[in-house]
Formats: C-alpha cells, structure tokens, sequence
C-alpha cells in the first residue's frame, strides 16, 4: 500500500491536503503518482489565479494518459512550486514533501474530504 500520511485529508481525486493558518497545501497522493507510472510534466497555474472546488487546477503527463488536476478547494493559488517545472518528479519522489503542488489561500478547511483511513479504503476499492 502506497503511504498515505495522518495529517492530511483526501480528496476521491486523489489529490491531498494540509490546512495550516487559513492555507491549504495542496498536492497528488502517493497512490496516484504510482497508478500513474511517474509523472514526468506538470502544467499548474500560477500565483494569483482563483479556482473554485471541482475544478480542473493542472494536468501531468506520465507514461499513461494526461490527467487533469482537481482542486479539492476553493480559493486564491498564493504559490505554485516552480520547481516541478524542470523536475516534475519530484511529485514522484517526495509527494507529501518537496512534491507539493499548490499553496491556496482558502477561508475554511474543506468537509468533505476524507482523513487517512477513509482514503486508504478508498485506494482499496478503486484498485478493484
């Protein structure tokens, strides 16, 4: 089973998240980068961009097909990591770390995430 952190929620896109002081953290689960081969180029938006929850927030490119990114929350992209744009595998290495993807300025924590247990069950399932 790939790790999946305590700490963070979850989202069914599987797509993570650290709330902290009215910011959310966000990134591509260690479960997903695995279904996805690897991901080797990521397209994010940039600082000052506004997104909403649900909608597409990026897309990465892998040995399988492009995938679409999907905001698990709503708010004001405060800093997107440059760094994926010369080492996207970075998402691959350290997805909880150095991988993440987006830091969204948002007003409240989202609810319906799941926390690490539900999401591992989910993992289960989706891999059937």
């Amino acid at each position: 089973m790939s790790l999946i952190p305590e700490d963070l929620r979850y989202s069914k896109d599987h797509m993570w998240v650290r709330m902290k002081d009215g910011e959310a953290v966000i990134g591509v689960t260690d479960y997903a980068q695995a279904q996805m081969d690897g991901i080797t180029y990521m397209r994010i938006p940039s600082a000052g961009s506004h997104l909403a929850v649900g909608e597409v927030c990026g897309m990465v490119e892998s040995s399988k097909p492009t995938k679409d990114l999907i905001c698990p929350v709503k708010g004001e992209v405060a800093e997107a990591n440059v760094a994926l744009d010369s080492t996207p595998e970075l998402c691959n290495k350290d997805p909880y770390g150095k991988g993440w993807i987006l830091r969204i300025k948002t007003v409240e924590a989202p609810k319906d995430l799941m926390d690490a247990a539900a999401y591992a069950d989910f993992c289960k399932t989706a891999s059937k």
